[in-house]
């Protein structure tokens, strides 16, 4: 269950805005489905974004992206991502919340 404060506000997504960049060919931060391995060493990077109960949460998974993605092809939208993120409070390309994902010709699609 996502913390909530005394008052009742979540933390992450709420008090805290959250952002996360993840690739989708990584195999590393998402467990794939035919992979046995018991629940509590299963992970997924959406899964963790459901998790996070407040409104301030962007997520963006990037076309041909792996778990590196900050070292590879991609790695140029990675670094706008988190320039934008750091100085337009909390917007990335004036979006505050939702889930995206971004093909190689920077097309975003909600998800």
């Amino acid at each position: 269950m996502p913390y909530q404060d005394p008052l009742g506000n979540y933390v992450l997504g709420d008090r805290v805005p959250v952002v996360i960049v993840y690739g989708e060919l990584d195999k590393t931060a998402n467990t794939a489905p035919n992979v046995p391995v018991p629940p509590p060493l299963r992970f997924s990077v959406p899964a963790l974004y459901q998790a996070i109960g407040g409104p301030e949460k962007l997520m963006f998974e990037l076309e041909g992206a792996g778990h590196s993605a900050v070292w590879e092809r991609p790695a140029e939208i990675v670094h706008d991502i988190a320039f934008q993120w750091l100085h337009n409070k909390h917007k990335v390309w004036g979006l505050t919340s939702g889930n995206y994902y971004r093909d190689s010709t920077g097309v975003l699609t909600p998800v």
